[in-house]
């Protein structure tokens, strides 16, 4: 099948391939006719296997956030890969991306915090193998949520009193409807929680007509998944209308 014919000798049967390369790699098929009879044989030819720098990470670890897509990649270094497989904790993965010029990437959808832990690539070449390991490390995509005034001062009868804050995620983007205003009562428990209105990056939510009762401390809540991010307090004043608060 290599396209090599030779006629040998009945004893001994030898075939001697000079000059063994890549090229000369697979099948071949002995043939013996002997009084009108034909019998062969078939046999495969292979390269030793060694082990050659096929391949090497891009990143030797490699961090995700929990709910975001998980990549790792490997890039080539050289000789011909004729196979190549991706095995995280274990676990054969199936979902991959091969680029055969520059190497491989593979991607895992929605990463879990079990998928810490590796991830090796393993290929084969023409007589040659290597594999690479990539540490993973998971990270929570914390939120933080952070009062732009801890003090408000709001006059009475007035409708300016708007107690914001401002919300970053360690990934991804925060959703407009994941945040709401309350008033934190001396208990401790939340009450009056209204939606956070978004303007300029910034969540706040009107309070209305300023009364007495008005006053007290109110947070921002964000959340996502049943996990709530809570603010420090702001502390809303009431002044009376016309006279200033010292």
């Amino acid at each position: 099948s290599s396209g090599i014919n030779a006629e040998l000798p009945l004893r001994p049967g030898v075939l001697t391939i000079k000059n063994m390369n890549e090229m000369r790699v697979g099948n071949y098929k002995c043939v013996v006719t002997k009084d009108d009879k034909v019998s062969e044989g078939v046999f495969e030819v292979l390269l030793p296997i060694v082990h050659e720098d096929l391949i090497e990470p891009v990143q030797e670890t490699v961090q995700f956030i929990e709910g975001k897509d998980l990549v790792v990649e490997v890039k080539k270094l050289g000789g011909t890969i004729t196979d190549l497989s991706w095995e995280c904790n274990g676990v054969k993965m199936e979902q991959k991306i091969v680029n055969k010029k520059t190497g491989c990437k593979l991607v895992l959808k929605g990463a879990t915090a079990d998928m810490a832990g590796s991830c090796t690539c393993f290929v084969r070449g023409i007589g040659s193998q290597d594999s690479a390991e990539i540490k993973i490390e998971a990270q929570a995509n914390e939120v933080t949520v952070t009062p732009l005034k801890k003090k408000i001062s709001c006059t009475e009868g007035k409708k300016k009193c708007n107690p914001k804050c401002s919300v970053t995620m360690t990934a991804g983007s925060v959703a407009k409807k994941s945040v709401k205003v309350c008033k934190l009562e001396d208990n401790g428990k939340l009450s009056k929680c209204k939606a956070a209105k978004v303007r300029k990056g910034k969540y706040g939510k009107s309070l209305g007509k300023v009364t007495a009762a008005s006053a007290g401390n109110y947070v921002c809540v964000h959340s996502d998944n049943g996990v709530d991010t809570i603010s420090d307090p702001m502390a809303v004043v009431v002044k009376p209308a016309g006279k200033i608060l010292i």
